[in-house]
């Protein structure tokens, strides 16, 4: 099942708790309906309800998300089975990295260094032109992985792992 959302309308002033959003759900390229979080910390709002129970019947398929707690005796790990909210909160992080990738585009070189991105500092259109035309780039900057000369998909993911931080693995 392929899980998409478009139309996304994203406040960050509203969001406190949880992300503030609408969006539209798309479930095989058809559209479903909609859900909704109104950023105060509480679970998303589906339309038609259907949505969250076709979304909660797929979550149920997938692995469990690792997760490290204190148990008043120290860091302990354990897994937690997805949800529905789960699902659509990767879309909408995605969707926002995507928005904040796009931007650092326009102003920034971003690159793979010692396992970190990194990025330039802030440069004018014409310099970031010149810059990613300069044959040497990839010597100046002490890296091969230039994500604004990547596919755009395989940049994001590199640039989404980075800012999530490293994957915990199940024990």
């Amino acid at each position: 099942m392929k899980v998409e959302i478009k139309n996304v309308k994203y406040a960050e002033w509203a969001s406190q708790e949880t992300n503030c959003f609408d969006a539209s759900v798309y479930i095989d390229g058809k559209r479903v309906g909609t859900v909704r979080n109104d950023g105060a910390g509480g679970p998303n709002f589906y339309h038609p309800h259907s949505v969250e129970q076709t979304l909660q019947q797929y979550a149920a398929t997938l692995p469990p998300t690792v997760v490290i707690y204190d148990n008043g005796n120290g860091e302990e790990r354990g897994e937690m089975p997805l949800v529905a909210d789960d699902i659509i909160h990767e879309l909408v992080m995605e969707h926002l990295y995507q928005g904040d990738l796009k931007r650092n585009f326009k102003s920034y070189i971003l690159f793979v260094r010692d396992d970190k991105v990194m990025s330039t500092k802030k440069l004018t259109p014409a310099q970031l032109i010149s810059w990613l035309a300069h044959p040497e780039l990839p010597a100046k900057l002490k890296s091969e992985k230039i994500l604004n000369l990547m596919p755009f998909a395989e940049a994001l993911k590199i640039y989404i792992d980075f800012a999530r931080g490293p994957k915990l693995e199940a024990a």
